[in-house]
């Protein structure tokens, strides 16, 4: 079997993974960093913004390295944080991962690319509880249809929008837990919960008269274990 992560030795070659992955988005894409590496990024950001990717941007803060706000990537989700690793993400699908920089002189003396989907999400799980905890600098509300494949955004997004008023519809791709079996199931959107305390994350949806629970790709308790999940509805 081939590796599912890659260790990268060159600071340039990082950089052009970091490039490549963030171009092949579709769905969502995760960018974390400094103002050089998300300026670096800035304007493929903006093209998959534009092409109906859900983007994320959650800027770090480094000694020595000046944040311009004027010419920070023209994305509707973009926060800042502390501090943090360098980090690029495309569909929960693959990552580029690398050690933050402590100053703007040093650059990282590797990097990761990661293919394994356990690791990835673990990473966006942390990304994820860093984000919700980080200072808001852009936040618009996403538009209707839209799609995730990091169900905790998908969650986030989705109760953000019923504190708006706007009825919601959830279509789900995954596997039903119990079974394994594939399927597709669209419903309306009761409840969804977000418990850090015992790592609960799900959808509750009504499917022909029935409550079904929709959890991340790694699904126990949940009817079925998500993979993609689509928002779609009215405001």
């Amino acid at each position: 079997e081939e590796p599912l992560v890659y260790t990268v030795k060159n600071w340039k070659t990082f950089l052009l993974r970091a490039r490549e992955v963030a171009y092949n988005a579709t769905v969502n894409l995760i960018v974390c960093g400094d103002f050089e590496f998300v300026n670096y990024l800035g304007e493929i950001a903006e093209l998959k913004e534009r092409e109906g990717v859900n983007t994320y941007i959650l800027l770090y803060e480094v000694p020595g390295i000046t944040i311009d706000y004027s010419n920070l990537p023209r994305v509707g989700k973009l926060r800042k944080y502390v501090s943090g690793d360098l980090v690029v993400i495309a569909d929960s699908r693959v990552a580029v991962v690398s050690q933050r920089r402590r100053g703007i002189s040093e650059n990282p003396s590797y990097g990761l690319v990661i293919e394994e989907p356990v690791i990835i999400d673990h990473i966006e799980q942390d990304f994820f509880y860093r984000w919700i905890r980080s200072e808001i600098i852009r936040d618009e509300p996403v538009k209707l249809p839209t799609s995730f494949t990091v169900l905790r955004l998908a969650i986030y997004e989705a109760q953000k929008l019923r504190q708006a008023k706007c009825k919601i519809r959830v279509l789900v791709y995954g596997r039903y837990v119990r079974s394994g079996v594939n399927c597709i199931i669209e419903g309306d959107l009761l409840d969804s919960v977000l418990e850090d305390s015992r790592g609960v994350a799900q959808f509750i949806i009504k499917v022909n008269g029935n409550n079904i629970t929709v959890g991340s790709q790694d699904a126990i308790i949940e009817d079925i274990a998500a993979s993609r999940v689509e928002l779609r509805g009215v405001c």
